[in-house]
This record gives C-alpha cells, structure tokens and sequence, in this order.
C-alpha cells in the first residue's frame, strides 16, 4: 500500500520534533493513514453519493448484512489475513516513526518529554492506552483541521456526525491490528483517563447505542494544547492520575510511565 512512505519522511525518524506543531502533524498524519485505509477498497464509483449518510442504500443493506459470512470466508482462504497483515504494518510503521522521533526528543537524562511538545506529552503523562491515545488523536484532528468534520461524517455515514465517535474510534483502530490481536475486547470504560480529563462528557445521540457517543476534547484542554497555557485549577489532579501508570504504565506494560507513548500500532 505504500501510506506510510506518503504521510512520513522515513529520514526524519530519528530526528527530535523542533516543535509542537511538528508534532501535531505527525498526529494529523497518523489520522490521516488510517482514514485513508478506510478508502482503500471502497468503490466509489458505485456509490449513491448525493444520498450518503441520508439513507442506507440496497448495496450498503446487504453489505451490512454479509459482512461476516464474508470475513470467515476470505480469512479461510487467507486474503483477509495478508489484507489485515498489510494494513496493520502500515499503522505498526507510522506509530514506530513517531516513538523514534520522541525518543529523540527526550533530555539526555531519562524523563518525560519536553512540556512543548503538547499532545504527545499529554499521552505519555497520563498513560493512555493504545485505544485511547487513538480517539484523543482523532478528537486533536477535528479542532485543527475542519476537513474531518465532512470526512468523519462520510466515514460515519451520517451527515450530522461532525465529530469523531467512540464507535469511530474502536473502529478505526481496530483496522490498524494485526489479524490475531484483532481477536481482542477492545473498549473504553466510564472510568477512563479520557472522560475523566480529556474528553467533554458527552451522552450519545437519544435513541442512539453508547458507540455514538462523541469524542469531544475539552475547551480548557484545547487552550493548553494550542496555546501551552495550563489552567491550574483544571489540572490539579493531574499528578495523582498519572500514577495509574507510574507503575509501568497502562496495564501490561512493562515500561515505566516516563518513557511510554502508547501510540496505536
């Protein structure tokens, strides 16, 4: 497929990020080779566009339908597992080039990385996930880039779903595992990291299941992100909730929180 080599300059792994905005285009462009594997195998082309996220056409019915008959059946024959194996080296290569270059961004002395480099300071602080740095990527791209509001409502089939979703999310990185960690329970709990200090706490659509819930970051938080200014008594828990990785960071991790960046992949 060839998407890592389009978004990421493979000889700038190994260089530090000179700045935030260096890093938030990393972050964009790991968002973007994940929405371009959405469209990989679509056929455009037999597509009702004018009515897409209107109605639910026969074609997308009775794909919605045989979706998995399908998936058992190409896995036997061994063409999804080489699809899946192809697509998740490139999210695997795209993840690696943005851990190199924060490993280079890191002080000679063992640590957390530069406070200027904001998002990826915030993922590795707080210790997220791989699931959860993923949705606070795609929630960062909305609020830098209003192109995701039309990409994530064709993505989502609905032209009302301007932001990302927590079904968005699982979703897409979902796409980016390989064909036997795909076997895994991916979810994120009431609990987490993400409500509790990133995300607007938002209740889905009425009528709608829990995986339409939007991901929406915060309006304290996008001023610290867009701006570096911390607003003390919005972050005061910060320390204390950092710890849930202080011993190893998120759990199964054998890496102290200070030097984990659960980025997706």
């Amino acid at each position: 497929m060839g998407l890592y080599e389009q978004f990421f300059d493979q000889e700038e792994a190994d260089r530090p990020y000179g700045s935030n905005q260096e890093a938030v285009d990393d972050v964009l462009a790991l968002v973007d080779l994940y929405l371009n594997m959405v469209f990989y195998n679509r056929d455009a082309a037999g597509e009702r566009l004018d009515m897409r996220g209107v109605v639910i056409t026969p074609q997308e019915f009775n794909s919605a339908l045989t979706d998995r008959i399908l998936r058992v059946r190409n896995m036997e024959d061994g063409q999804e597992r080489l699809y899946c194996e192809s697509i998740a080296a490139e999210a695997q290569a795209a993840a690696e080039h943005m851990r190199r270059r924060a490993g280079a961004s890191r002080p000679a002395q063992p640590g957390h990385l530069p406070s200027s480099l904001r998002p990826l300071r915030l993922m590795e602080c707080l210790s997220l996930t791989p699931l959860e740095c993923f949705c606070f990527c795609l929630s960062l791209a909305g609020e830098y880039d209003r192109k995701y509001e039309r990409i994530f409502g064709y993505v989502q089939d609905n032209v009302g779903a301007r932001q990302p979703t927590v079904g968005l999310g699982k979703s897409l990185y979902h796409m980016g595992l390989g064909p036997e960690e795909r076997q895994r329970d991916l979810w994120i709990g009431e609990d987490s990291l993400l409500w509790r200090c990133l995300l607007k706490d938002t209740a889905p659509p009425e009528g709608e299941s829990s995986l339409s819930r939007p991901t929406v970051l915060r309006r304290q938080l996008l001023r610290f992100l867009r701006e570096g200014i911390l607003i003390p008594k919005n972050w005061e828990s910060f320390a204390s909730l950092s710890e849930r990785g202080s011993e190893g960071g998120p759990a199964g991790s054998s890496e102290g929180s200070c030097l984990y960046i659960s980025l997706p992949g």
